[in-house]
């Protein structure tokens, strides 16, 4: 399985490869262009098995990557088909779900090594779980005195 930083980089490739197609559609057969990296889907059964993220965040990530796919799919066709430029809005669209799924996936890795350093993600504070075990560890040095 990948690393969320290796999805990211194809995902990256990919967009690269879809602006092409849209703006230089006589140039690149978009038929070629993988319709979806396909490596995702098994980063996200691998992340909901180890229960990293919630559930309904990776839903919310899955739900803006489909938009991003389909809106690409929609641009490459269409400029294909008409052979001319998409409108500025259109491709504003799309590049506003690429730039918030890049975003959203570097939150969740950057939670996840959070919670492993045992900081709180959400207020950047050490966790109750961390200071309880340091409690711990200090009484236990006391009565040791």
């Amino acid at each position: 399985m990948k690393t969320l930083e290796g999805l990211l980089e194809e995902y990256i490739g990919w967009f690269h490869d879809v602006s092409r197609a849209i703006f230089y559609p006589a140039k690149v057969d978009y038929h070629k262009i993988q319709i979806r990296p396909e490596d995702f889907a098994d980063w996200v059964r691998t992340v909901e098995d180890a229960g990293v993220i919630e559930p309904g965040s990776l839903l919310d990530l899955h739900n803006l990557l489909d938009d991003l796919i389909r809106q690409a799919g929609h641009l490459m066709h269409d400029t294909h088909q008409k052979e001319k430029s998409p409108l500025f809005e259109d491709y504003d669209r799309l590049l506003t779900y690429f730039e918030e799924f890049i975003l959203k996936a570097r939150r969740f890795e950057r939670d996840a090594l959070l919670e492993d350093s045992g900081i709180d993600p959400t207020t950047g504070l050490r966790s109750p779980a961390l200071i309880e075990k340091d409690v711990r560890r200090e009484l236990d040095r006391l009565e040791r005195q």
